[in-house]
């Protein structure tokens, strides 16, 4: 009998097996540090760990400032006037628009895939429109951009004070006094 199986957990990487570690701690809502539950949804740190930790990343942010390196902690020296090396700015910016991308399309397919006004289906073109035109005070308000809408948006379980319409529709109706040109033209 040949005792070579391979155990799964032996094929994974270190950092493979940490980050399912980190997933399914994640996804059960307890804190990276303890087993205790996160503070806030989406957090990896109870309120308790959180306290901890804080003064200390600080003080090792300030310390790779003062030396010249990216605050991330990546080792690169940081771009000039920048607390980032450009690696580490543009792994965010990379990380960014794909979770927009993701998000965005979780919002598009919620909201039925196409604008209610011309039925405009290609998902770059459509927009989440406020059906009460108080967009610019919701934004002035809370100061968010569109991926943090997208969030907040899908966290409130997509509610039915948002339309999806595309950019032509939303703009002819803030153009045109909350009212999409389409629907006053006369055929």
């Amino acid at each position: 009998m040949d005792r070579q199986e391979t155990n799964p957990v032996q094929a994974l990487t270190r950092a493979e097996y940490y980050k399912n570690w980190r997933n399914e701690r994640k996804a059960k809502g307890l804190c990276f540090r303890c087993d205790d539950p996160v503070a806030k949804a989406g957090n990896v740190h109870c309120g308790k760990c959180s306290e901890k930790s804080r003064p200390y990343e600080i003080a090792i942010r300030a310390q790779r400032k003062k030396e010249g390196l990216c605050a991330l902690g990546c080792g690169q020296v940081a771009a000039e006037g920048k607390v980032r090396c450009d690696d580490c700015v543009k792994s965010a910016s990379e990380y960014q628009k794909t979770e927009y991308r993701k998000l965005k399309h979780e919002v598009v397919v919620a909201y039925g895939g196409e604008c209610k006004c011309c039925k405009e289906q290609i998902e770059m073109l459509l927009t989440l429109d406020h059906k009460l035109n108080d967009g610019s005070i919701a934004r002035r308000k809370s100061n968010y951009n569109a991926l943090s809408h997208y969030r907040k948006v899908l966290a409130a379980g997509c509610p039915d004070t948002y339309q999806l319409l595309c950019w032509n529709c939303n703009y002819g109706k803030f153009r045109n006094g909350g009212i999409c040109p389409h629907q006053t033209l006369t055929t």
